[in-house]
């Protein structure tokens, strides 16, 4: 369970930053790029953890 936690912790953080990236960034095409990554990973988190419990 907590090396659960520590990988969601850790996939948390990450897109932490590539929201922060997007929210920075000058081209629109990539800021938007970067949030629907960061949605599709935290989705993917999201169901993994539900799987996992």
């Amino acid at each position: 369970m907590d090396d659960n936690l520590e990988l969601l912790t850790k996939i948390q953080e990450r897109i932490i930053e590539c929201r922060r990236a997007a929210s920075e960034a000058q081209d629109s095409k990539v800021a938007l790029f970067l949030y629907r990554l960061a949605d599709e990973v935290e989705a993917e988190a999201r169901e993994a953890d539900l799987i996992g419990t």
